[in-house]
């Protein structure tokens, strides 16, 4: 009995005084469930909570009772959330959401959902372009359609970007993030500091000096002489005249990005280091 008071404790403490908790590790280890649970005890102290997989298999939904999981929040049974508050007991005096208000209304609602890799990409470019018209041009340009999905940390990138555009939106009191498997899982929490290490990149510096008048050609040939590794590898798939045209337009279209993209990603850095987001590895 004690050791179920002590965890139930631990699972209050976690949840009840973060903003994210991010779920990593090797597949097979009950990290989804883990997440499944930790976001139903949220839900159950009063927190409006999300839980975001993006593991395209269904082990998500099935632990929380849905039949699929979108790329958009789903509400999850409210009565699987009212019984998970049944098993945790009263709210005493050490539990550390007992003094908030969300603790003495009852359980919250519980909302869950899976990233959809293509669908992240075009939300992200819609909230960081100047206008839909350029965010428009962006999407149909054959060299985003690839580079956003075939780059080394794409993934991670828009994984990142979204959770948090999520957990700055007001919108939850707490954000728990399911992880694909990984051999590493050191791998997810160095994401956002190997984005930086990417958007840092000689090449893609250039889009924030870029010379006035230069032409689009022009601006991709000097953009391929600082690409390297997987980066130059990819872009190297592309055939056809008008490759330098084609790939200088995407950069111009990706210049009022840059400065965005590399803030949020350096705000989002310092989120993961603070006080309001955990690891549960």
């Amino acid at each position: 009995m004690r050791h179920d008071d002590d965890a139930r404790f631990a699972l209050r403490r976690l949840t009840g005084a973060r903003q994210i908790v991010v779920c990593v590790g090797s597949g097979g280890v009950g990290k989804t469930t883990t997440a499944a649970s930790l976001g139903l005890v949220a839900a159950a102290m009063g927190r409006k909570t999300l839980v975001i997989t993006i593991d395209p298999a269904r082990r998500l939904a099935n632990a929380l009772g849905l039949d699929t999981l979108l790329h958009r929040p789903q509400p999850v049974d409210a009565a699987l959330v009212r019984a998970a508050r049944a098993r945790l007991g009263p709210v005493d005096a050490l539990d550390p959401v007992s003094s908030s208000s969300s603790s003495s209304s009852g359980p919250a609602p519980l909302s869950a959902m899976m990233l959809d890799l293509k669908a992240g990409w075009d939300d992200m470019l819609f909230r960081t372009a100047p206008d839909r018209a350029s965010a428009e041009k962006i999407l149909v340009n054959r060299f985003y359609r690839v580079l956003s999905t075939e780059l080394p940390g794409a993934h991670e990138f828009i994984a990142c970007e979204h959770l948090n555009h999520l957990a700055s939106s007001g919108d939850w009191d707490l954000v728990v993030l399911d992880t694909p498997p990984t051999q590493n899982a050191l791998d997810f929490l160095d994401a956002p500091q190997r984005i930086l290490g990417v958007l840092d990149n000689d090449a893609f510096r250039l889009l924030a000096h870029k010379a006035p008048g230069e032409r689009e050609a022009s601006l991709a040939s000097r953009f391929l002489d600082g690409a390297t590794g997987r980066a130059q590898s990819v872009i190297a798939k592309f055939t056809g005249p008008d490759l330098l045209e084609e790939l200088g337009e995407l950069l111009l279209l990706l210049k009022d990005l840059y400065g965005p993209l590399t803030q949020r990603t350096r705000e989002f850095v310092a989120l993961l280091a603070g006080r309001c987001s955990a690891f549960v590895v």
